[in-house]
């Protein structure tokens, strides 16, 4: 028997001092290791997209986020004031007292007709640094009384607000708010 198995290890093709034997070779060939490599390398680059994706979108969400929070906030201050200036009724948008970034001074609703800064103000002209290259901007105009979404030559007793938060030019958001002239006495 030691002769049978000695004649087939003479046969069997020599790597150093190891003897190769064809079907009783346990191991992985280079084409096997090369494949393997190759398919955990797309693996970790579809792993790496989806990583970026998930970045990008939470990057997204949090410029929505505090794009809407500037709208509310904006509409907010505007909704505190009266429909129509008290002093002077007649006028539309700006007063001569109502000049500047500066908004302490609106006494009304349309006062805020063609305003814009960037960055942001507070109500008081202030700053906020924290977005600095986003614009903040409202347009108010009259509206139809039975069509608010087509404008009014003269007052009707409604003023759509548009306020829109925009940054590089993309708008991020986009509010319109009809307000309705309401009589003191109700």
């Amino acid at each position: 028997m030691t002769e049978v198995t000695l004649s087939r290890l003479n046969n069997a093709p020599k790597f150093g001092n190891l003897y190769l034997r064809g079907s009783s070779c346990r191991g992985f060939s280079y084409v096997e290791v090369l494949l393997s490599t190759v398919i955990l390398s797309i693996l970790m680059v579809s792993a790496l997209r989806l990583f970026g994706n998930l970045g990008m979108s939470r990057y997204h969400t949090f410029r929505q986020d505090f794009a809407e929070t500037l709208a509310l906030e904006m509409i907010k201050e505007i909704k505190e004031l009266p429909y129509q200036d008290p002093v002077n009724d007649a006028e539309f948008g700006h007063g001569v007292d109502e000049q500047g970034s500066d908004r302490s001074n609106y006494d009304d609703i349309d006062d805020y007709h063609n305003w814009s800064a960037c960055p942001p103000q507070e109500r008081d002209g202030t700053s906020l640094d924290q977005f600095a290259n986003v614009t903040r901007s409202v347009a108010v105009r009259y509206v139809c009384a039975d069509d608010f979404t087509q404008p009014a030559a003269g007052d009707e007793g409604f003023k759509e607000i548009t306020i829109t938060i925009s940054q590089d030019n993309r708008i991020l958001a986009q509010h319109k708010y009809v307000i309705a002239k309401v009589p003191d006495q109700l």
